[in-house]
């Protein structure tokens, strides 16, 4: 189950993050592709010049959308990829909405149409480099449970020019009668130069301009803490201490919390906060000697997690 940010018990958070979970690492190696085949991104080259450029079309306006939000390099697009090889392992269907994208888009086309081939190959090696741009349906016995939504993370914060507009794109997401949940990614403060003191703070208020020009108060929201492997919170490779994670996170990303403290003067009573605070990882990776990188997946309680904050969120 996904943290409760309204039990102010450290003792109660780090036991809801090690409850109902398995414990047995994934370790099942990833075969690495050509460099060759790692070209196409999922925009046009227009598109990329110019994401007002960028046309979307939301086919299924029912299923809830769950948008990954953050800056370059924080792990968005890694999650999608490991989430979805968790939901397929459990029985789900992750199937790219080749509908997103105008028919004339060629780029998109092919990167659904290898979708299915690139959750079997070298995480690594896909990342954004890869996947930039895509819309996914998750379902299982015929029934749609949400479309993840996956952008270039520049498109939600940009380091180096903080108060770029968003592309008119996430105007028509945030727009769409579809519910939303908002998973907004935070990392630790070493793990991306692109992302110091300033940055962060930057960072915080583009959410909270974002939270009052593009969302509503039936949409949902997820913190997310990243590469959680690669900070002390991570006691073992099955226990997170999840109350010092998100102390760091307040200290980190100042205001960032707060900002979703539940201004209702009836419910505030009994919630706290209108967001979930989940610790996460994606797995490990290791360097090659040609400059590359490899990867093996973690433990399958990380993504349990996340989509367990997921369903909770969609089914309101």
């Amino acid at each position: 189950m996904a943290f409760n940010l309204n039990d102010t018990s450290a003792s109660s958070a780090d036991k809801a993050f090690t409850s109902s979970v398995d414990n047995t690492p994934v370790n099942n190696p990833i075969v690495p592709d050509s460099q060759a085949e790692l070209t196409t991104p999922g925009l046009s080259q227009v598109e990329l010049n110019d994401p007002n450029e960028i046309k979307v079309h939301i086919q299924n306006e029912k299923a809830p959308i769950v948008v990954l939000f953050g800056p370059p390099t924080c792990g968005k697009t890694m999650t999608m990829i490991r989430l979805a090889h968790f939901l397929v392992k459990n029985g789900y269907s992750v199937t790219p909405v080749k509908s997103f994208r105008p028919k004339t888009d060629t780029h998109y086309e092919h990167l659904c149409n290898d979708f299915r081939r690139m959750l079997n190959s070298d995480m690594a090696q896909v990342g954004t480099g890869k996947i930039s741009f895509m819309l996914l349906e998750v379902s299982k016995g015929g029934k749609t449970y949400c479309q993840l939504l996956e952008a270039p993370g520049e498109h939600y914060f940009n380091p180096k020019d903080p108060k770029e507009a968003h592309p008119r794109y996430l105007h028509k997401i945030s727009s769409a009668k579809n519910r939303k949940l908002w998973v907004y990614f935070i990392e630790p403060d070493h793990t991306s130069r692109d992302m110091e003191n300033e940055e962060r703070l930057n960072y915080v208020d583009k959410i909270k301009r974002f939270k009052e020009t593009h969302t509503s108060p039936s949409d949902r929201n997820t913190i997310v803490y990243s590469k959680i492997d690669e900070t002390s919170f991570l006691l073992s490779k099955d226990t997170v201490k999840t109350s010092a994670a998100l102390e760091n996170a307040r200290q980190a990303y100042p205001g960032l919390i707060e900002s979703f403290k539940n201004q209702n003067p009836i419910t505030k009573i009994w919630k706290s906060y209108l967001c979930d605070f989940v610790p996460y990882s994606n797995g490990f990776f290791n360097s090659l000697k040609d400059g590359g990188l490899v990867f093996e997946m973690g433990s399958d309680k990380y993504p349990r997690r996340l989509w367990e904050s997921i369903m909770k969120s969609i089914r309101g």
